[in-house]
Order: structure tokens, then sequence, then C-alpha cells
């Protein structure tokens, strides 16, 4: 089995033809996460979710987010969990829209190219495994334009389907949660955004369950953020994990987790594009896999893939590693991956 593992990399390089430019700003492209809060066009969202300026400016200027919103988490105040309740919607809102607009152009995502290259070049038979921690639809994109199009419109078929699996262990913008406690009056019926404000306002009160939405009606906007879903029986918060630096664990429906743990064991090749590897409970399973791998790192830079590969060494995964020093489109641009694939 091939596993593609997709990080925050692969979506900001997911088009050969607009190749980032070092200095230059495109508010279509999704983000990196340093550069979350940086975008003007998300102003208007921030604040409208009640995140305080201060919090803002906090996150805009530092050098590592995840370290700002781990000391976020571990205040563990009323006021502390409202703002995290906050960036929860707007990372939903920002990563939704962005997707949004980058694949309503013309120009073809490197996904579809690197799909097509597996199924010309991978023959080892079984579905290929695609695992992104980010939170955007570009890879459903990809899938569904096919000629024969892999579709994911309930939970089940994210795992079960016979040519492509996909797992999304951080969550997704079209994921809501249902909230147990307390329970919302009036939540089938009121508006999308003063619903989610009044979610934000008590979010020190908020207990989750196990039960998760799927909504593809829409995507989520500051106007219309996904408050609420039919059938869900009670309001929902955005299913997107906050990207902290302490331990994260799984945020998907808990029927994805086993057939992850399934898959990490069952792989044979694995392809990490821009992902840091930071994602220990994730990158530990493949550690448990009792073959030695063939893992390719693609992550814009050799020094970035070398550090990439001494992570995965510290899980100590079993693998023939094999580091470049291409980003996404002069993966998908070049031969090397065909060999990957073929060898």
């Amino acid at each position: 089995m091939l596993i593609v593992i997709c990080g925050a990399g692969a979506s900001y390089d997911s088009i050969w033809s607009r190749p980032p430019v070092s200095g230059g700003h495109d508010e279509s492209r999704p983000p990196l996460m340093r550069d979350i809060f940086k975008q003007p066009i998300f102003e208007l969202a921030a604040t409208c979710f009640g995140i305080t300026p201060a919090n803002i400016e906090r996150l805009r200027n530092c050098d590592f987010i995840e370290d700002q919103l781990e000391d976020l988490r571990e205040e563990n105040t009323p006021e502390s969990k409202r703002q995290l309740m906050a960036i929860r919607w707007y990372l939903q809102v920002n990563i939704a829209t962005c997707g949004r607009d980058w694949t309503s152009k013309e120009d073809r995502l490197n996904h579809n190219v690197l799909i097509d290259k597996i199924e010309a070049n991978f023959k080892d038979g079984g579905p290929v495994c695609f695992v992104t921690f980010n939170y955007d639809l570009l890879i459903e994109h990809a899938l569904k334009s096919r000629t024969t199009p892999v579709l994911f419109n309930n939970f089940n078929a994210y795992w079960n389907q016979s040519t492509y699996k996909l797992f999304k262990p951080h969550g997704s913008v079209n994921w809501s949660r249902e909230i147990t406690a307390p329970m919302f009056e009036n939540f089938e019926t009121q508006d999308q955004l003063k619903l989610a404000l009044t979610v934000i306002d008590r979010a020190a009160e908020i207990e989750f369950g196990s039960l998760y939405n799927l909504q593809n009606e829409y995507v989520s906007t500051v106007e219309r953020p996904i408050g609420w879903n039919g059938p869900m029986k009670n309001a929902m918060v955005p299913a997107i994990a906050i990207p902290a630096t302490g331990k994260r664990g799984f945020v998907c429906p808990p029927e994805h987790v086993p057939q992850i743990r399934q898959c990490a064991v069952a792989a044979t090749k694995v392809l990490i594009i821009g992902s840091q590897a930071r994602e220990g409970h994730f990158f530990s399973l493949l550690a448990k896999n009792t073959r030695r791998l063939i893992i390719a790192v693609a992550c814009g830079g050799r020094g970035e893939a070398d550090r990439v590969v001494d992570r995965l060494k510290a899980y100590r995964i079993k693998a023939d590693f094999l580091p470049t020093g291409d980003g996404f489109s002069n993966l998908v641009a070049g031969t090397s991956i065909e060999e990957f694939l073929r060898a």
C-alpha cells in the first residue's frame, strides 16, 4: 500500500503554474500556519468572531504560532477558552474560503498530476491512502475531478472505497462536532453566525461528544459559518484541531482511527509532501509496521527534508529514506516521483 502524507506545504505549493514567490502575497493561496493571521482580507473574520486585538497581534508577530496557541491553551481560563473557540471558527472560515477561491482557478492542482502519476506507475495493487493534516478540501477536489469521480458524501466513504482512502487526523473545514452540553435554545432556527457567536461566548461550558457531522452543501463564510446542520440535536463546533505545540490527538470520527492504524501497518511505501512530521500520534503508528518501508520526503528544500528524516528516525520507523530538495510543484514536474512509484 502507498500512503501519501500531505502537510501545509503541499497546499501552499499546490499549483505548478502559480509557484510561491519570495516576498509575494496571494490572498487566495492556502496559507502556511505562520501566515494565517497575516492576511488582510480576514481581519473582519477575526474581529467578528471576537478574537481580541491583543491576540491578533500576538499571533501575527510571533516566530512560532503553535507556541503561542499552546500558551493560550495552558492559560485554561474562561476567556482563553473563548479565544480558542473563536480561533476554531476563524480557521474554518479562512481555510474554507481560500480553498474555494484557489480551486476556482483554471489551473490544475498538483494533486491531480500526482494522482495521474500514481495510476500510471504504482502497480502494487490495493487502494492508495491519502493522509492530510490540512483542514482544506484540495484532495477531495482532486479526487472528485477524476474521470471516475471519488466522492466523500458520508464518513464511511473516507475509508471504504476500493481505489482511494482519505484520512484527516486533525479535522476538516466541512466537519463539525456536536455539543453534548449545554443545550442551546432554538439552535435549528437561529442565524448561523449568531449561533456561532453564542457558542463562542459559552465556550468554557462546552462538552463534546463523539458525533461528527459532514456538511458539503456550502462553504463556511463569516456571514454563514457552520453552527448547526441536520440531523444533529444541538449546536456544533468546527472539527478542527488547534495547531498547538502540545500533545494533540485525533480530531476525526472515532471509526476512522482503527482504519488509520490499519493503513499504517499495511504500507509498503510512504510519500511525504510539505509536512514537518511533528505529528507524533500519527507517525508513531508507522513504527509498528514490520516491513522496511521506502519513504520519500519532499518539503521544499533538502535541508528541511533531512530534518524530517531525522524526526522519522526518532519515531523508530524502519525505512530506506529518500529525501529530496523538491517542493510539491517540482516533485510532480520531475521524473524522480515516477522512479519512486515504480521501484
